[in-house]
């Protein structure tokens, strides 16, 4: 039968913290490492509003060590704070805290809108007018937010993706597949549904988690590895610290390449729902 102690009368075990010390010594060394200079304060919760600095972030990392043509990427670290100065390899997780790898996949460029009409679809709301909430909340049986200390949206943040490589516009007027208007390449290039390109992605969303290739694109789960061209040979956040390592200092920037339509009922709405999210 097992027992419950009270750890703060039990005796310290000082052999036990001996023989680990070391190993906590070495731990401490290792994440408190310099990586490099942020020239700028970066906030990930602006990532679920616009095309933000820590998303650029990723999505440059992204297009660079997969040589994709796209990069589609989201929030992940939803509250995270960089803040102007050295950055040490702690703070990679406040940036990155998963574990996923980065894919490159062959996608159509229809598949490629369709990808993101399923993102936005289930990221910001359909408005009617500029009244209309900008994201999708969990709201109750009223239409009120489901919590007052902080927003719940119907999809995880991390689902939120957004691409960069490409301009595009959401129109949130728009019903379901009909949002997103991709205009061309960034660097001025045409972008043709019929066409086929390449796409910097995670792991996670390259096995299907978030159903964006199934349930978006329409491909068939069992088919999702036939679509893979690069897998790489370490995680993200070591991708990550080698990026900021070459780039310091690196100052924080967008390209702007997405813009949410019409533009009055945005300007409208986001300075209200960014607030919701501020630490109360």
């Amino acid at each position: 039968m097992g027992k419950l102690y009270l750890t703060s009368t039990l005796d310290i075990d000082y052999a036990y913290l001996r023989n680990f010390q070391p190993y906590l010594t070495d731990i401490d060394e290792y994440f408190n490492e310099p990586i490099g200079i942020i020239d700028g304060d970066m906030i990930s919760t602006d990532g679920i509003f616009y095309d933000d600095p820590m998303s650029n972030l990723i999505h440059n990392v992204q297009l660079h060590y997969s040589g994709a043509d796209i990069s589609f990427a989201a929030p992940l670290s939803l509250g995270s704070i960089i803040s102007k100065g050295m950055q040490y390899r702690r703070d990679l997780f406040k940036i990155y805290r998963y574990d996923n790898f980065l894919y490159k996949i062959k996608l159509s460029g229809q598949e490629i809108k369709d990808y993101l009409e399923y993102s936005y679809w289930n990221w910001f709301n359909q408005m009617k007018s500029s009244n209309d909430y900008l994201l999708r909340y969990k709201l109750d049986e009223n239409g009120h937010l489901s919590s007052d200390y902080f927003p719940q949206t119907e999809t995880q943040s991390y689902n939120f993706d957004s691409a960069k490589g490409i301009n595009y516009t959401v129109d949130l007027r728009k019903g379901k597949g009909k949002r997103v208007n991709i205009t061309s390449f960034t660097d001025g290039r045409p972008f043709e549904l019929d066409k086929t390109y390449t796409v910097a992605l995670t792991s996670y969303r390259g096995s299907g988690g978030g159903d964006h290739l199934t349930e978006g694109a329409g491909i068939p789960a069992d088919k999702l590895t036939e679509r893979i061209v690069f897998t790489s040979d370490y995680d993200m956040k070591y991708y990550l610290e080698q990026w900021i390592k070459g780039n310091s200092p690196m100052k924080p920037d967008t390209t702007r390449n997405w813009h949410i339509i019409p533009e009055e009922w945005y300007n409208s709405r986001i300075e209200k729902e960014s607030k919701l999210f501020k630490a109360k």
